[in-house]
């Protein structure tokens, strides 16, 4: 039926959606095009594929005076697979596209209605079930396959519908363009989603994806649906074709009883009768015109066998027969011709037909006679020989059955008893010999009235026959028209079973969705919550008794479960509380570390991500001129961490402590962590050991991010050295020992990745360059004040994300000896306040203080001294050592004592308004130290006052 270019075009109009499917795949999943917001997005998709619609009418394909297109697959592939918005922009362009077309294509204006809404439809019915059947994700390829067919289903049924005043043309037409139709556009849509799903496969690196339950109800619904409808389909066309039999067999059987009524109505002697009797008339009619006129033309004319003109006495006058007048034949002679003679003798009768027999002239001749009355003395009779009386019979037999029909393109084979057709609707059968064979085989193998399959001129057809006295009667019907009304009602059928089908396998399926699916998700997505730790959660479905039970049952499981997990909670949070403890106090915490040694000083922090952790530093001297100080990180959180991190830090304390080498202890802890290490845990760490006597640090790392250095002239920058393997990795490993030398001034800053990687809520670390940038903006400050710096820094930039790793940091100051504090110890007695004050002033003025400056600091040094002297030995005396400091034109002086802890500066400011008499008693004092002073602080370590004030002296 199909030509290979009709098939070529209508492949290549099918290809244009499926290749457009595939490349705006590839650009949303993989250009910025991805950027673009979704509606507009979907806009954009849906104008091409509208313009892919134009493409498929313009480029359709004549069939039999129909045209099969692809046009609809371009709204389906847009809708379906790319959403809602793009299905419904590409219908609607290519729909008004289709109704104007008929302006340059004349020959689309049959099906205009009927393709323009269905295009139109084709992008609404794609976008309905995008959004509300798959739930706005593409369908599985059967469920493309599946739409593709219902809505050309639609197309043609649309065709019925605006054409029901002519459904037999419209049937012509759906037969035409049903199969070719439904085939390119179902699998067009089907390829575009195979093609879609196989880039998105590659593009998830071919990662498997469980199916939901609901497209397992979709695939299994549309397997039952798609069953049902053929086994429907197939009963129906059983059925219908037995009644297409039944009604060939009956519409042959009465027609062919008709005409064989009529032949043998029409044979009969009354019809024979009045068809000669009119010829007779006729001829009299012309002999009383004209009495001359030659009787032979006039036998010729109207074909009969012999005119005899009989006078009153019965002698014939004038005959076709000339030897009747040359003998003197008298009518009255025979019995057979004296019957004529009543037209003579009798005034009444004027016309008369005799039966066909012999002539009395000659008893071996037959004929049949009529005659008519020419006046009252003479009749005009004609007559038919056995031919004529045959031919005349048949004649009135063609004449009465010319214009029947058997249906609409069904005809009669009528054959006389010498089996010559003489009726055939104008058919030249007579030579045919394939046709003589079949109407042979007809009679001589099938019974009579009976209905039977032959191929007539290379048609097939129903055939049946009738057998007469003198005719055979023949009926055909051709398959084709006996099948119409079959193959017309299948297709109705059909089409209103795919409708009825889809509706029917949408109702199910948004009910089972309903009642069932969305039930189960909300009670997965409930589950789900109450997985991930959300213990409040409550399943809430209660549309029906059994999902109501479940609810129940789950909501009790949940609450006893909850009621467990806060025992177990609150016991683990003791053990842990109890643990973090153990941890912290592990880790020295009393700063500054080591008061006497003024040569440098530490501050150091951690705060762990969970209740205990893994990160850990740590410091120690390890000879009188010598202080170890270590920065590391175990791997893992919690509980397992936070033992091997124990381990670690003994090891390397026992070791450092021994007085070996920095690189030997790394070494010798990295073999003995690798031993029964079956946990296969690591740490790293990087540690140095400062000589404060002339600032030499030698160091080694194991695996850790490198510390930075502060210098003067440089701000603070990463130390660039190389890093071994990680603790507790190899055994046997050998680490290589690294040098570095600190100037008064200089510090060493240390920590673990958890600063640097700390992430926001969208995935941004900290980072290296934001630490560094902080650092150097806050060089100036003290070391406490850094590093609770950048935790607040940290925890600003992170917001509500959670802290994902513990966070270390450890930080060293170089002070050297060139400019040491000069300290003196003096007795806590108001005697020694004259000795305090000169030993402070014969410092100041070593550094040519002003006269201004002596004098505040004069009067800040009774102050404190005095206090004491009177409250920091309540019971017994003790001493007070006074240190000092000029440093920058900046005199520190500082002040420890050994009594019970006191903060002066705890007391609220007096109120100097009011006057001494309506003031308390106390506080004074130091509130003038605070305003003389520029910076004052007081701090209780290791059992000791210190309490330090600050005075630019020029």
């Amino acid at each position: 039926m199909f030509d290979f270019d009709i098939i070529l075009k209508l492949s290549l109009c099918a290809l244009i959606p499926i290749t457009l499917s595939g490349v705006f795949h590839i650009l949303k999943k993989r250009t910025s095009f991805n950027d673009i917001p979704r509606i507009r997005q979907e806009i954009i998709i849906g104008v091409v594929f509208g313009l892919a619609a134009i493409v498929g009418t313009e480029f359709g394909v004549e069939i039999g005076g129909a045209t099969a297109n692809a046009r609809d697959a371009a709204p389906l592939c847009a809708g379906l697979i790319f959403g809602p918005y793009a299905g419904i922009v590409s219908g609607l362009i290519g729909g008004i596209e289709r109704f104007l077309a008929v302006i340059w294509k004349p020959g689309l204006a049959y099906s205009q209605v009927a393709c323009s809404i269905s295009t139109i439809l084709a992008g609404l019915y794609a976008a309905f079930l995008r959004k509300f059947m798959f739930d706005n994700k593409r369908p599985t390829w059967a469920l493309a396959l599946v739409t593709g067919v219902v809505m050309e289903t639609v197309h043609m049924t649309l065709i019925f519908i605006t054409h029901l005043n002519e459904p037999l043309e419209a049937i012509r037409i759906v037969e035409i363009c049903t199969i070719p139709m439904v085939l390119v556009n179902s699998i067009s849509v089907m390829l575009s989603v195979i093609l879609v799903s196989f880039v998105s496969f590659k593009i998830r690196n071919g990662e498997p994806r469980n199916r939901k339950i609901s497209q397992q109800v979709q695939n299994w619904l549309l397997v039952s649906i798609v069953l049902t409808y053929l086994a429907t389909t197939l009963f129906v066309y059983q059925l219908q074709t037995s009644t297409a039999l039944s009604q060939a067999n009956n519409l042959l059987e009465q027609n062919i009883n008709d005409v064989s009524f009529e032949i043998i109505k029409n044979s009969d002697e009354d019809l024979l009768n009045e068809s000669l009797l009119m010829k007779s008339h006729e001829i009299v009619n012309r002999y009383r015109f004209n009495n001359d006129i030659d009787l032979v033309s006039l036998m010729n004319e109207f074909e009969i066998s012999e005119i005899n003109v009989v006078d009153s006495t019965g002698l014939i006058i004038k005959s076709t027969n000339q030897e009747y007048v040359d003998i003197g034949f008298n009518m009255r002679s025979s019995e057979q011709s004296n019957a004529f003679m009543v037209l003579i003798d009798t005034q009444n009768t004027l016309e008369m037909v005799q039966e066909f027999g012999p002539i009395g002239y000659d008893s071996t001749t037959y004929r049949k006679y009529a005659a008519v009355k020419l006046n009252d003395t003479e009749f005009i009779q004609v007559g038919y020989d056995k031919d004529k009386y045959e031919e005349s019979i048949e004649e009135t037999v063609i004449k009465y059955t010319e214009s029947r029909r058997i249906g609409s393109t069904g005809y009669y084979i009528i054959l006389n008893k010498h089996n010559q057709d003489i009726q055939n609707n104008d058919k030249p059968i007579s030579s045919d010999s394939a046709l003589a064979e079949t109407v042979e085989s007809l009679i001589n193998q099938n019974d009579e009235m009976s209905v039977v399959r032959k191929t007539i001129d290379k048609e097939k057809v129903f055939v049946m026959y009738k057998k007469l006295t003198d005719f055979l009667v023949i009926g055909v019907l051709s398959e084709e028209e006996a099948y119409s009304t079959r193959d017309a009602q299948l297709y109705v059928n059909s089409f209103m079973e795919v409708i009825v089908f889809a509706i029917f396998f949408f109702h199910i399926y948004f009910l089972i969705k309903k009642y069932v699916v969305n039930n189960i998700r909300e009670v997965n997505d409930s589950l789900s919550k109450i997985i991930g730790g959300n213990l409040d959660t409550r399943v809430n479905v209660y549309t029906s008794d059994e999902f109501s039970s479940l609810s129940d049952d789950i909501n009790s499981t949940v609450s006893t479960l909850k009621h467990y997990i806060e025992l177990e909670s609150q016991r683990i949070d003791n053990e842990l509380a109890f643990a973090k403890n153990i941890q912290h106090s592990s880790l020295p915490s009393v700063f500054p570390p080591f008061p006497a040694l003024k040569y440098f000083d530490i501050y150091a922090t951690m705060d762990t991500a969970k209740e205990v952790g893994g990160d850990f530093y740590d410091f120690y001297m390890v000879s009188d001129h010598e202080v170890a100080f270590l920065v590391a990180d175990v791997s893992g959180k919690g509980i397992p961490a936070a033992l091997f991190m124990m381990t670690a830090k003994t090891l390397l304390k026992n070791m450092a402590e021994s007085g070996k080498p920095v690189d030997v202890v790394l070494s010798d802890a990295n073999n003995k962590l690798c031993s029964n290490n079956d946990a296969g845990m690591f740490v790293t760490c990087w540690m140095g050991i400062l000589d404060y006597t002339n600032g030499h640090v030698t160091f080694a790392n194991a695996g850790h991010n490198p510390p930075l250095i502060y210098r003067k002239d440089k701000g603070f920058e990463y130390i660039k050295s190389k890093s071994g393997l990680v603790l507790g990795g190899i055994d046997g490993f050998i680490y290589k020992p690294q040098e570095l030398d600190l100037n008064p001034g200089d510090k060493i800053y240390l920590y673990t990745d958890g600063v640097t990687e700390a992430n926001n809520i969208d995935k941004e670390l900290y980072g290296e360059p934001r630490l560094i940038n902080y650092l150097n903006e806050h060089k100036e400050e003290s070391m406490e004040e850094v590093l609770k710096g950048i935790k607040v820094d940290i925890d600003k930039f992170k917001g509500e994300a959670e802290q994902f790793d513990d966070i270390t940091m450890l930080m060293i100051s170089y002070y050297g000896d060139s400019n040491p504090m000069i300290e003196r110890t003096f007795k806590a007695q108001d005697s020694e306040l004259a000795n305090v004050t000169n030993f402070i002033i014969g410092e100041l003025e070593k550094k040519e203080a002003s006269m201004k400056a002596i004098n505040q600091i004069s009067i800040a040094i009774e102050e404190i001294f005095i206090n004491i002297a009177h409250y920091a030995y309540i019971d017994s005396t003790g001493n007070a050592t006074i240190g000092i400091l000029i440093k920058d034109d900046i005199a520190t002086i500082r002040f420890i004592d050994s009594g019970i802890p006191f903060n002066p500066l705890s007391k609220d400011n007096p109120d100097i308004t009011l006057s001494s008499e309506e003031r308390s008693i106390g506080g004074l004092g130091i509130y003038m130290v605070k305003k003389s002073m520029d910076s004052v602080h007081y701090e209780f370590t290791n059992d000791k006052n210190i309490f330090t004030i600050k005075k630019r002296i020029k």
